[in-house]
């Protein structure tokens, strides 16, 4: 495993106060005593070869039932608040444009952004009514860029819903099984959130479980 002589810069809020967290033979962990964000040691990021290999696996085959039911209840905050017309971002879709064939039924037009799969710099080009993140914030390795990149494609009154595994204090984390993907490379908690939507001015709509729908201010 690479270690750096030092703890690593918080990658969200670039604070200095960061200490070292957990560790396996693989990998070591960092927390920011800022935002909370708990995150790996950069030396043992993942390359973009490995990653692209790693989300090809991933099984999004919208003609599969249980698949197709387990992104409805992600969507269902969205579902519930998304306008006929509205026009949205799945953003880093994977191998396939499953939640924009899925929201498509709400009447709204949704576009598929991911750098491995569907690199399509011109939706970026584009503001939207609403940005659907599933599972794809704890790949960030420059979140704070990603984050910056998102708010900025949302228009005023805009909806993020953002969905990762949330990290809770009554938990073991060495024993978490969301830190033994290589791909993993942050990781939130309550704290953190909040962090992101004081940072933003976003006012918090959801919080249940590993799923946040925010809503960026007018």
């Amino acid at each position: 495993m690479k270690r750096s002589s030092q703890a690593p810069v918080c990658p969200l809020c670039s604070a200095e106060q960061t200490l070292r967290f957990a560790g396996t033979q693989q990998r070591e962990f960092f927390r920011c005593a800022g935002c909370s964000l708990i995150f790996t040691d950069p030396a043992s990021f993942p390359d973009s070869a490995q990653e692209r290999e790693r989300y090809a696996h991933h099984r999004d085959d919208i003609n599969n039932e249980t698949y197709r039911a387990y992104l409805l209840q992600l969507l269902r905050p969205l579902l519930e608040r998304v306008s006929h017309g509205d026009v949205g971002l799945d953003y880093g879709c994977g191998p396939a444009k499953v939640v924009a064939e899925l929201m498509s039924k709400s009447g709204s037009e949704t576009s598929s952004f991911d750098p491995f799969f569907f690199n399509n710099p011109e939706v970026l080009q584009r503001k939207y009514d609403f940005i659907f993140c599933g599972e794809v914030v704890e790949h960030f390795h420059q979140p704070r860029m990603e984050f910056e990149r998102l708010n900025s494609l949302l228009k005023p009154a805009g909806l993020l819903e953002i969905v990762t595994g949330n990290y809770r204090e009554d938990m073991s984390f060495q024993d978490w099984w969301y830190i033994r993907d290589a791909t993993h490379v942050g990781f939130y908690c309550e704290q953190t959130l909040s962090w992101l939507a004081e940072r933003f001015g976003w006012k918090i709509l959801t919080r249940n479980g590993d799923i946040s729908l925010f809503k960026k201010g007018d």
